[in-house]
């Protein structure tokens, strides 16, 4: 069902400015573009009666034939729209009625209320435009991206594929998002989606599960930690993603940055430690480079995890806890002797 936009009409409008169409010439556009940001800084919070055409107004500047205009008009746009964003967005509404107009009229959450994240596409898409117009600004506008996105999945029972690769791809990737501090938040927000208990996020939008996996390899150590640190729910609630997470998880374990080593014996060792057949024996083969680590925290964190896990599987009757009890043996033989042929 097509979305309905309500007209402003001569004469009736409750706003200080002329309407703003694509009809317009340029000149004239920029005018009242520049009218009408000069009213949205001025204002807190939205004053009473405007509501349906400030909301109008945000969907008419998406147009492409303003949108087409010039560099000018572009930058213009997206300093309306963030004003806009600004005042439906406030995030300590101050009395009852002013939460009720927000839970109604909030942008992002009423394209979920009619089910039409195709509008949401379309806006996101739009505003990636306008940051290449925007250079200066790309971090703040990346920033604002992400605030809306924890917004609507805190709404959404679910997020389509389409969604999440034109929002968080983008801004995952390295070369498209130089950003560190926005990839770390984007990390943050999807490895809790991916390692949930049942879900289908990994399988169902592979192409960004990789992107996020290959984060294991981002130049920014704390990226690769926090990549690292959801290893371990994904290692115990998604078992057929057990190889592919070895092989990322291996290079790790002699990562330049402490933090990662010490990190990744953590995420082997603990779930490990809740469920034996989760872990890869060659990820317990490549815990004896961090029994010889160079810093005395993760030695001795991995001997006193190995130890905890031997004495677990004691009287484990299983074959994979005899399985796992030898494989420690041997590297506690091998750490003790300094004999690595025995390995």
């Amino acid at each position: 069902m097509p979305r309905q936009r309500k007209q402003r009409g001569a004469g009736s409008s409750a706003l200080p400015f002329k309407e703003i169409t694509a009809k317009l010439a340029n000149e004239e556009l920029i005018k009242r573009l520049k009218d009408c940001l000069n009213y949205l800084e001025d204002i807190d919070e939205v004053v009473d009666g405007t509501n349906d055409e400030l909301i109008t107004l945000s969907l008419d500047l998406l147009s492409p034939s303003i949108l087409n205009k010039t560099d000018e008009t572009r930058s213009l746009v997206a300093l309306v729209l963030a004003n806009l964003y600004r005042l439906f967005l406030l995030d300590i509404p101050h009395n009852e009625k002013q939460k009720k107009i927000l839970s109604v009229l909030s942008l992002f959450n009423m394209c979920l209320k009619f089910d039409d994240q195709d509008i949401l596409v379309e806006l996101f898409k739009k505003i990636q435009e306008i940051i290449r117009y925007i250079p200066d600004q790309a971090h703040q506008v990346e920033q604002f991206l992400l605030k809306i996105m924890f917004s609507v999945l805190q709404e959404a029972s679910h997020l389509s594929d389409q969604l999440l690769d034109t929002v968080l791809l983008p801004l995952i990737e390295p070369h498209k998002s130089v950003d560190v501090e926005v990839r770390s938040k984007v990390t943050q927000l999807l490895g809790p989606m991916f390692s949930a208990p049942g879900s289908k996020l990994s399988t169902e939008n592979s192409q960004l599960f990789h992107s996020y996996l290959g984060r294991c390899q981002d130049f920014s150590p704390s990226i690769r930690l926090e990549v690292v640190k959801e290893c371990k729910s994904l290692l115990l609630n998604h078992p057929h993603l057990r190889d592919e997470l070895t092989e990322k998880l291996l290079p790790r374990v002699v990562d330049q940055d402490e933090k990662v080593r010490m990190e990744v014996v953590k995420s082997i060792l603990d779930a490990a430690t809740e469920d034996l057949t989760c872990i890869d024996e060659r990820l317990l083969d490549s815990l004896q480079h961090r029994m010889r680590d160079k810093k005395w925290p993760v030695r001795k964190y991995t001997m006193m995890s190995l130890v905890k896990l031997y004495k677990n599987n004691l009287s484990c009757i299983i074959p994979a806890g005899a399985e796992i009890n030898e494989k420690i043996d041997r590297l506690l033989h091998i750490y003790y002797t300094n004999d690595e042929s025995a390995n």
